[in-house]
């Protein structure tokens, strides 16, 4: 069995055979009867930094407009230098890691690095459902299945960290 994880904002279509699951946050794909949806936990976001009080931030490269945590991270940055815009997490969280300005991280990643401090707890709209997002035909195979399951346990186990207690 091949696993290829493939972080991305574009919509993978599972009808197809792009991806066999898909993890989606907040939001379901709407009039699409052949997929089936499962709540799995949820993930906490937070702005994290070398220290408490940042004078840059990183923001990411989306409209504020068009993105909730671009519009968070912008009403955050008022006032502040905006330092870089990364869109790729990993990027942002070593920019974050290196002193280059606050970013919006996971808590799970925020949470673990003890060179970071959590500027702003998270709350409300940080907090976001993760739904596991299957085509019905996938879900009936064996490898499918058992994939879909350790992930479904993996964020079963991992809850406090994933919503940054």
């Amino acid at each position: 069995m091949e696993i290829a994880y493939i972080p991305t904002r574009r919509r993978l279509d599972l009808a197809s055979g792009e991806a066999d699951i898909g993890l989606r946050m907040r939001t379901l794909p709407e009039g699409t009867d052949d997929l089936v949806a499962r709540k799995i936990g949820q993930i906490a976001f937070a702005i994290y930094a070398r220290t408490d009080n940042p004078t840059a931030v990183i923001a990411p490269p989306e409209d504020p407009t068009l993105s909730r945590q671009a519009a968070y991270v912008a009403e955050f940055a008022q006032g502040r230098t905006i330092a870089a815009r990364i869109g790729d997490m990993p990027i942002r969280y070593q920019a974050a890691k290196a002193g280059l300005g606050a970013a919006f991280l996971p808590c799970w990643l925020g949470d673990s690095d003890p060179d970071l401090v959590q500027v702003v707890k998270p709350e409300g709209d940080l907090i976001e459902d993760v739904f596991l997002v299957m085509h019905r035909r996938s879900r009936t195979r064996p490898n499918v299945t058992r994939v879909a399951n350790a992930l479904a346990n993996l964020f079963k186990r991992n809850q406090k960290a994933l919503v940054g207690v």
